[in-house]
């Protein structure tokens, strides 16, 4: 009989990290959670992978750390730091990743 302690993690080894999902709306399954290798959950990946435009129309990104046991919605710090990386190098962001960051500012100036 397999025991829960002998079962493999489904998390990664870093349990100080936070991890980060993207929610991408697709064509044809609606709104997922994209496919990503659990190395390519970090922040810094993520960012450079909406700064590559690798989602279709991003909804949300969720953040939680298995450690300390929380999750939250990350998006507008992360869409401010993708802008924010953008206007530094001097680069255009796709009209889907500039309504992604416009909605979610917008969401935090509702809440004060």
């Amino acid at each position: 009989m397999l025991e829960l302690r002998d079962a493999p993690s489904a998390t990664p080894n870093q349990f100080d990290d936070c991890i980060y999902l993207v929610i991408d709306a697709t064509k044809t399954k609606g709104p997922v959670f994209r496919e990503i290798a659990v190395v390519d959950t970090n922040l810094e990946q993520v960012i450079a992978d909406f700064l590559d435009g690798q989602y279709v129309e991003p909804l949300k990104i969720v953040s939680f750390n298995i450690r300390e046991g929380w999750s939250r919605d990350a998006s507008a710090e992360v869409g401010q730091e993708i802008e924010s990386r953008a206007l530094s190098n001097n680069r255009i962001l796709p009209e889907r990743i500039r309504k992604f960051i416009s909605k979610h500012k917008q969401a935090v100036r509702s809440r004060v």
